[in-house]
């Protein structure tokens, strides 16, 4: 049952991703096929760190409830900060290179996380 929680995450991430798009083709804009693949492969990548903190915010909790917690499953401290790390670091650069707007909205993205 734990392993429902990582594909919880990931759908998470194509679930969001979708409504950004939405909401980017209501206000009038379109964009390519290759560029929504890339749009959607930057996004995963770059969210997926959010789950990340996340999992390490609530380690103890969730180990007391028994749940799925990607920190107790990778078991490595250091292993499990570099993966978070290079996950921020790689989708920073890549949403750099779709625009500077992309780069924004992670940024604030990444910040309503911080606060919540």
């Amino acid at each position: 049952m734990k392993e429902i929680k990582y594909i919880s995450h990931f759908s998470r991430n194509f679930y969001l991703f979708f409504i950004f798009y939405l909401t980017y083709y209501l206000l009038g804009y379109s964009t390519s096929l290759r560029n929504f693949i890339a749009g959607l492969i930057v996004y995963v990548v770059s969210y997926s760190a959010v789950y990340f903190l996340n999992d390490y915010a609530d380690k103890e909790e969730d180990t007391k409830l028994n749940k799925a917690n990607l920190f107790h499953t990778i078991n490595n401290k250091n292993l499990y900060f570099l993966i978070t790390i290079l996950l921020i670091f790689f989708g920073s650069i890549f949403s750099l290179t779709i625009s500077i707007s992309s780069f924004l909205v992670l940024v604030i993205l990444y910040s309503l996380n911080v606060l919540y």
